[in-house]
């Protein structure tokens, strides 16, 4: 296998969205604490459609999270990993 055969430019992409996101999970989080504590007059169909987001959000920042450490830590130094998608990719 050659060096030009390797993961390529978007690893950098990779990692600047598997910092970024994370940041902005913590944002979510917060806002999400503040309307639930301020929420009390909404009704309990915007409150599951907040809650039902936050999970989803959550999901996304566990997914990209298992994607970095199975690329970045796991298979650390093997090229052939960016070849296959990872299980649920």
């Amino acid at each position: 296998m050659s060096v030009s055969d390797g993961p390529g430019p978007t690893v950098g992409a990779i990692m600047i969205g598997g910092i970024v996101g994370p940041t902005l999970y913590g944002l979510t989080c917060s806002q999400g604490f503040m309307y639930y504590g301020r929420s009390s007059k909404d009704s309990p169909l915007m409150r599951l459609y907040v809650l039902a987001i936050w999970l989803v959000d959550s999901l996304n920042v566990v997914m990209v999270g298992h994607i970095l450490y199975y690329h970045f830590i796991t298979n650390y130094g093997d090229p052939d990993v960016f070849q296959t998608p990872v299980w649920y990719a």
